[in-house]
């Protein structure tokens, strides 16, 4: 060693080696523990963007999947009209069996010769021959990707959209026992009757917390003179525009997210995305005679 300097030997065995442009040594080596943290940190946050974006793109394909399934159910739909006199299904309620008019069979009973197979029972619905898909391929357009089926309260009701009863055929006939007095029914809308069939919701993706059956009761008018709206806690799912922060337990009277959006179907058959204020609204879902009911304030805007 000469001049307090190591020899060119000794100091590569030492770890030091003169780097070019740099004028000086430098150590050669592994990262430092800082360094570990730094590069583990940005890896992190790297994969929580791809994460995200995975997320998102899966949910965009299952909001596309589900207007494919309203787009089969609207021509369906259609076609069904034409075979009825203009008139829509039955809205396939919960509180009675199933009837062979109803869009979608799903309950047992009321359908000679049909098993208690949900599975089997779809394949008896009013729309089965002009969507011409059986079993669980049935059942798959009748659910959206994003629905995983799970329900609440001894549910049995497993599928995703629901009927707006308000153009139902059942909804305006007597088809329990006949009641002494009571008032006869309104006539049954037909197609021809209805007024802006492109802005009328006909069948709608409903939240997984509020369905329970095929009949969609997005609200109500309480008077005869149709100012008094009351919104009805069949919500509109808004699961394809935020999965998070969605109400515990519906209220009836209340609307909450009225901005957030969801699939529907509209009379003429076409599908869009829209906020809850439009799918709640008496404008867009009557018939005819839409009366001047408007929305409760949003609760949680």
């Amino acid at each position: 060693m000469s001049g307090g300097w190591m020899s060119k030997e000794r100091r590569i065995m030492s770890g030091f080696a003169r780097m070019p442009g740099w004028g000086g040594w430098r150590r050669r080596g592994g990262f430092t523990l800082v360094e570990l943290l730094i590069v583990i940190g940005i890896i992190g946050v790297l994969a929580a963007l791809g994460l995200t974006s995975y997320s998102r793109a899966r949910e965009s394909a299952a909001k596309i999947a589900c207007v494919s399934n309203l787009r089969q159910i609207g021509a369906a739909m259609l076609m069904y009209v034409q075979d009825n006199e203009q008139v829509f299904p039955f809205s396939s309620g919960l509180n009675r069996p199933s009837r062979k008019e109803d869009w979608i069979v799903w309950l047992p009973g009321g359908i000679p010769g049909a098993t208690t197979n949900p599975e089997e029972l779809i394949n008896h619905s009013a729309l089965g021959k002009y969507l011409r898909v059986r079993g669980p391929a049935y059942v798959t357009l009748m659910r959206c990707p994003s629905d995983d089926g799970t329900r609440g309260g001894g549910v049995t009701y497993r599928y995703s959209y629901g009927m707006n009863y308000m153009y139902a055929s059942d909804t305006y006939m007597n088809v329990g026992p006949p009641v002494p007095g009571a008032p006869n029914p309104p006539p049954v809308p037909r197609m021809p009757a209805i007024n802006r069939p492109t802005e009328k919701v006909l069948v709608a993706e409903e939240n997984e917390r509020t369905i329970n059956d095929g009949l969609w009761a997005p609200g109500n008018y309480t008077d005869p003179t149709r100012s008094a709206w009351v919104v009805q806690w069949d919500y509109l799912s808004v699961r394809h525009d935020e999965r998070k922060g969605e109400f515990r337990q519906p209220v009836v009277g209340q609307l909450p997210k009225q901005g957030k959006r969801g699939n529907v179907l509209f009379v003429d058959g076409h599908v869009d995305y829209v906020p809850r204020s439009m799918a709640h609204d008496p404008k867009y879902l009557l018939p005819s005679n839409e009366g001047t009911g408007r929305l409760p304030p949003d609760p949680a805007p």
